[in-house]
């Protein structure tokens, strides 16, 4: 196996073990908050579906960014997965039932509006996209539904072990994501240096810094709900993002992109987070 096959591989892995991660530290009380507050998840499919895609677009269209750039902005912003929320900020007060609910109803909700949203988003921008329902189907059961599943059966039946081992599948999959981006930007570095022009830089930013005010804003009145949308809206897993530029455009830097815009939402992010529990609205862990 070389690398080129080895870095899908490593994203795929990180993917499910994030997901499983969520699962085996999920509640019973977590579990049963699956089916209530429709409300909560009816705010965070808006922002995460239907809000940030949209300013994705408008992002494209007004800074007009590289083709590669364009691709994993919108690729980015349609993906149901955040990218692995932090040990403390899962464990804060009422954080983690949220972010079961919210992994488990995004990646429903995908299974229709990522096809829908590519199609008419690419013809939009004339960007010739598409990603077909069984796809992004397969993706969601093997990434979403079936680790956050297995981690909460687990959980349920298995408390202690599910316990003793939740801490080194998350830093697992921290690592596999870490490995993954390194070997991408030093695959792509020359590539990726001649993209820092041309609007790149300023597209990446514009729509991580709009995904946490849609998520804040949209968040609700619970503080932790709210920080756990903001960071989820601003940016996510590439997992997805692979699969679209994997059957679009294998042939350019749609992945090496998607991983420098993480980077920058993490980066982004810690200000904000700092905002967060300096002011009092959020939990410690």
């Amino acid at each position: 196996m070389d690398l080129s096959q080895a870095i899908p591989l490593m994203l795929k892995v990180s993917v499910f073990l994030t997901v499983l991660a969520v699962g085996l530290s999920a509640s019973a009380a977590d579990v049963q908050a699956l089916f209530r507050r429709p409300g909560a998840i009816g705010r965070a499919v808006l922002s995460m579906n239907v809000a940030v895609p949209c300013i994705a677009v408008a992002i494209a269209a007004f800074f007009d960014p590289p083709r590669a750039v364009k691709v994993a902005i919108i690729a980015l912003s349609l993906s149901p997965v955040p990218p692995g929320l932090s040990a403390k900020l899962l464990k804060a007060g009422g954080a983690h039932a949220y972010v079961v609910r919210l992994l488990v109803a995004a990646a429903i909700v995908s299974i229709v509006t990522v096809p829908v949203s590519v199609g008419i988003i690419g013809k939009y921008l004339r960007l010739d996209l598409n990603i077909p329902f069984d796809t992004v189907a397969v993706i969601v059961l093997t990434s979403i539904l079936l680790p956050s599943g297995a981690g909460i059966l687990l959980r349920l039946v298995a408390p202690r072990v599910s316990g003793a081992i939740v801490e080194p599948v998350s830093l697992l999959a921290k690592v596999l994501l870490f490995f993954g981006v390194a070997f991408v930007v030093m695959l792509a570095a020359g590539r990726l240096w001649s993209m820092t022009g041309q609007n790149s830089i300023l597209s990446l930013f514009a729509i991580i810094l709009a995904g946490l005010i849609t998520g804040h804003c949209l968040g609700g009145p619970d503080p932790n709900e709210r920080t756990v949308l903001a960071l989820a809206s601003s940016t996510r897993h590439p997992g997805v993002a692979m699969a679209i530029a994997t059957i679009n455009f294998p042939e350019e830097d749609v992945l090496a992109v998607a991983f420098i815009y993480l980077l920058m939402g993490s980066i982004v992010a810690i200000p904000y987070l700092l905002w967060r529990r300096s002011s009092g609205s959020m939990s410690h862990a």
